[in-house]
C-alpha cells in the first residue's frame, strides 16, 4: 500500500505555491495556538461564561467540568485552567447564576465565589471570572487573605441578629456560623475564628480590613473601611461592580446587627445605613 502523501498548506514564504507540513511543523503551529490563546483575552459570547479555574496556590485547575444552575455542563477547563461555561437561556449581562462543579477528581469547595454565586459580566468585553477552588481542610487556607475573605463573608451571611436582642442569642448564632463553615471547609472553628482575628489585624487591604471589622463587631471600623474599598476601585468599574454586590448585604447585615445591639437612632447605626443607602445609589436601586 503507497504511503500517505505529505499534507500540504499554502506556505506564508511562497504565497502562490504550497509548502509541506511536516509533524514537526504541526507542533508549533499548534504552540503557536496555543501562545495566542495564552496572550490574548477570550471574549465571551452571548450565552457563555468564560472562568479562568486557579486553586489557591494561583495555579491553573485542568480537567474539572462546572455548570450554571438549568444550563448544559462545560466541557473539562483546558491547560490554563480556561472553561466556557454554558449559560440558561435568556442570560443577561449583570445576572447573578448558581455555579457547580461536576463529579471533581477529588473533594472541593468553592473559595471563590464563596455563595458559588457569580455575576455574567458584559459579553463584549474580554473578562475572564475568576474562580477559585479548594481541597477541603487545606491546611493553607486559614493563611491565605482571598480565601479568609471568603469565609468571613460566608460566616457574616449566616449571622443573623437575635430578634429579642439578646447577647447571648446572638453569641448562639454566630457559633453556629462559625460551626457550619468550619464544617464546609474542613476546618476546626476555633482556628478559623483566630485565623480571621490575625488577618484584619494583618492585611492592609480596606476590603478584607472592612470584613474583619464586621465579624469582630467593630460597625464603625467596618463601615469606614467598606467605603474606602469602594473608593479604591472607582478606577475600576468591573471590581467597583462587584465589591457592590457584595457590600449590599454585608451593609444590609451590619445595619440589622447594630439596630438591636444599639438601636435605630445610635450615632453607629445611622452612620451603617447611610453607607447603605449610597451603596444602593450606586448600584442603581
Amino acid at each position: 500500500m503507497p504511503a500517505a502523501a505529505p499534507r500540504s498548506v499554502r506556505s506564508f514564504d511562497n504565497p502562490q505555491g504550497f509548502g509541506i507540513l511536516t509533524d514537526s511543523g504541526l507542533i508549533m503551529r499548534q504552540r503557536a495556538v496555543l501562545f495566542l490563546a495564552a496572550v490574548f483575552p477570550l471574549y465571551a459570547e452571548q450565552g457563555v461564561l468564560v472562568a479562568r479555574v486557579k486553586d489557591i496556590y494561583r495555579r491553573a485547575m485542568p480537567g474539572l467540568q462546572l455548570s450554571a444552575e438549568g444550563a448544559a455542563i462545560s466541557a473539562p477547563t483546558d491547560a490554563a485552567g480556561i472553561a466556557r461555561i454554558p449559560l440558561p437561556a435568556q442570560t443577561q449581562a449583570g445576572a447573578r447564576v448558581s455555579l457547580q462543579l461536576i463529579k471533581p477528581p477529588r473533594d472541593l469547595t468553592f473559595i471563590s465565589p464563596w455563595d458559588e454565586q457569580i455575576a455574567v459580566p458584559r459579553f463584549d468585553r474580554a473578562k475572564e471570572v475568576p474562580i477559585m477552588p479548594a481541597d477541603r481542610g487545606d491546611r493553607a487556607l486559614p493563611e491565605d487573605g482571598p480565601a479568609l475573605a471568603s469565609l468571613t463573608a460566608n460566616v457574616l451571611k449566616r449571622i443573623q441578629p437575635s430578634p429579642k436582642n439578646e447577647p447571648a442569642g446572638n453569641a448562639q448564632r454566630r457559633h453556629e456560623a462559625m460551626i457550619e463553615v468550619s464544617r464546609t471547609y474542613g476546618l476546626s472553628p476555633e482556628d478559623l475564628d483566630k485565623a480571621i482575628r490575625a488577618w484584619g489585624e494583618k492585611s492592609d487591604d480596606p476590603y478584607e480590613k472592612g470584613l474583619a471589622a464586621l465579624y469582630e463587631e467593630r460597625y464603625p471600623e467596618a463601615s469606614l473601611q467598606l467605603q474606602k474599598s469602594l473608593a479604591k476601585r472607582e478606577a475600576e468599574p468591573d471590581k467597583a461592580r462587584d465589591e457592590l454586590a457584595d457590600a449590599e448585604p454585608l451593609y444590609r447585615r451590619a445595619l440589622a446587627i447594630a439596630e438591636k445591639a444599639l438601636g435605630p437612632d445610635h450615632t453607629e447605626t445611622r452612620t451603617i445605613r447611610q453607607n447603605l443607602a449610597a451603596v444602593l445609589e450606586k448600584r442603581g436601586r
